[in-house]
């Protein structure tokens, strides 16, 4: 994913109900990217935050704060990205969770 500014991107569909442990994410090239990531049964909603923060690491990555660890079962989970500084030609985030 090249990112810019106000982009979204539906990432999965989880029919089972998810708990997100770590959000990890890495760039390559530019300076930094914020990244939210919500989740909602309907994909034309608002939807509740999961995560959020700032990935400017091009090596190990950052870690990104969790507001809200659940992701309920029958739900869409998507990134929305904002404030991209620089020119960053790839952007790549992990969710680690376990079903609940």
């Amino acid at each position: 994913l090249t990112p810019q500014n106000l982009d979204e991107q539906t990432v999965f569909f989880t029919d089972v109900g998810l708990t997100v442990s770590e959000v990890r994410g890495i760039i390559r090239g530019g300076t930094s990217v914020d990244i939210t990531i919500k989740y909602d049964s309907n994909r034309s909603f608002t939807g509740t935050t999961v995560s959020t923060g700032t990935v400017s690491s091009s090596t190990t990555g950052d870690t990104v704060n969790i507001n809200q660890p659940t992701i309920p079962a029958n739900t869409y989970v998507w990134i929305e990205i904002s404030n991209v500084i620089g020119v960053v030609n790839e952007l790549q985030v992990n969710l680690i969770f376990d079903e609940s």
